[in-house]
């Protein structure tokens, strides 16, 4: 392999670069990556996309292998996304090691100037070669394998007992006597400073994490804070779906009788139509729920599904979605027992750029 010439490259050459650099993903990853490009470009975000190209030192305009990376807008603008990283033209493994060693100091670099502490990484699932040698050669580790589930948004059930389940009659009110509670999330309370009822909630998503089966590795990389400053930067923030999740009477434990206890959170997400599809329901997503460690195991979280297809109503929206862990099965099963079934699949890659996670300050 002849010299090569590591550099940013303008973001003119995407549109050349894309077809070649996705050929080898599934359909649905290169949609997604396309549709992340857009989204940030229309957005005006153009200033947060990093192209790096690896070219031949006699031929610059002809790019062996490109790097493309997102930086997350504010408050998240500290973590980036790795879109994709490829080989744009056929190369032997050697080749291939060569392109990823010449490349990674580059994008650590300039990665490391815009301020980025956190790298993610979203991929296709299954062996790939070629991937893995891409994600380990830019030192990324793997941190889960999620699962996409769908499901309908039903205003009535099919009751089992009937036959062929032709029968309809209402869905059951929530076995559990629960109030969810909207979070103050006012544009001052992106921080811990100046809003108590913000620094609450952080503290109470971060007493969710003790013992949790839903990327327990994320914790060794982000604080509360941060990973809920990213979900703030989702396409599909919604302001009223942050909620705290509160139990009437205290009967989880008896010496609590008469008082209300907080029992955990939901965070939803609302995905609207297209612009020119106005009449096309929209969708809502889990993007997070949890309960803390002394609550589990009282029914709770079919209860937190059950609010989330109400929300859902609520919108118009006609589906549900959401991640988890492949490994967590206790999730699995209520969400699967809930009508919800898989559509995709990803395996996460993180890492990070500094010594350790930051902790909030006040």
């Amino acid at each position: 392999m002849s010299v090569l010439v590591v550099q940013t490259s303008p973001l003119t050459q995407l549109e050349a670069l894309l077809p070649r650099l996705l050929q080898n993903v599934s359909l649905s990853r290169a949609q997604i990556a396309i549709d992340q490009l857009r989204g940030t470009i229309g957005g005006n975000g153009q200033h947060r996309i990093l192209l790096i190209t690896a070219s031949p030192q006699d031929s610059p305009e002809s790019p062996l292998a490109a790097v493309i990376a997102i930086q997350q807008p504010e408050p998240d603008n500290r973590t980036a996304t790795i879109l994709h990283a490829a080989a744009t033209v056929p190369v032997g493994r050697e080749q291939q090691t060569n392109l990823i060693t010449a490349m990674k100091p580059i994008l650590r670099s300039q990665l490391s100037e815009r301020g980025i502490t956190f790298l993610q990484w979203a991929t296709d699932t299954g062996p790939n070669e070629s991937l893995t040698d891409w994600c380990e050669g830019f030192g990324f580790q793997p941190m889960a394998t999620l699962d996409y589930l769908s499901g309908e948004v039903p205003s009535i059930h099919n009751d089992p007992s009937s036959e062929k389940g032709k029968t309809q009659v209402p869905r059951p009110e929530p076995e559990n006597s629960l109030q969810f509670i909207p979070v103050n999330l006012t544009a001052k309370a992106v921080g811990t400073d100046g809003n108590s009822e913000y620094k609450s909630f952080v503290t109470l998503v971060n007493s969710t994490y003790s013992g949790t089966f839903d990327c327990p590795a994320l914790a060794e990389h982000r604080t509360a804070q941060e990973t809920l400053n990213g979900y703030r930067t989702a396409a599909a923030f919604d302001p009223t779906g942050w909620l705290r999740v509160v139990r009437s009477e205290g009967s989880i434990r008896s010496e609590c009788a008469g008082m209300q206890t907080t029992v955990g959170c939901v965070i939803l997400g609302y995905h609207p139509p297209p612009p020119d599809q106005c009449e096309t329901p929209g969708v809502v997503e889990i993007v997070y729920m949890g309960i803390i460690p002394s609550a589990r195991g009282l029914g709770l979280g079919k209860d937190l599904v059950e609010h989330a297809f109400a929300v859902a109503r609520s919108h118009s929206a006609d589906r549900l979605i959401l991640a988890v862990d492949q490994k967590n099965k206790p999730a699995r099963r209520i969400y699967e027992a809930a009508g919800l079934s898989p559509m995709l699949s990803e395996m996460v890659w993180v890492k990070s750029l500094s010594g350790s996670k930051s902790e909030p300050t006040d």
